[in-house]
């Protein structure tokens, strides 16, 4: 009787300290589009290379809460501009231009994408 016992209380102790030590990645909401449309950072994929460039990765959730798609993207800064790279289609657009920049130097388009603003601007705010 003690022996099983002994073993069922081995066996709990050994399962709560397993789960002490799990680490659980937590979807973030940073932005809901006028479409209804919410961006969630997943917030353990984030990272940091040595070039200063920031990968994070994020779902798309339907107003209906049905998966969009999950996107994977880099950002990084270059002479007054911010650029962000969809890692998947490897495209590569400028998503902002720093006021001190003289727009009328620069033909680069900026692209109106508050979702991705949205993300880096949570990564500026807790990752770095």
């Amino acid at each position: 009787m003690f022996k099983k016992g002994f073993v069922a209380f081995l066996m709990m102790f050994l399962v709560s300290t397993a789960n002490i030590n799990s680490v659980n990645a937590q979807d973030i909401w940073v932005y809901t589009s006028p479409t209804g449309e919410s961006i969630y950072v997943l917030d353990q994929t984030f990272s940091k290379n040595k070039g200063g460039f920031l990968y994070i990765s994020f779902k798309r959730v339907s107003p209906q809460q049905q998966l969009v798609s999950a996107e994977r993207w880099s950002y990084y800064g270059d002479e007054g501009f911010l650029w962000a790279t969809d890692e998947v289609l490897g495209t590569t657009i400028a998503i902002y231009r720093a006021d001190r920049y003289d727009t009328e130097l620069s033909n680069v388009k900026i692209h109106n994408r508050p979702d991705l603003m949205a993300v880096f601007n949570w990564i500026k705010k807790y990752k770095i």
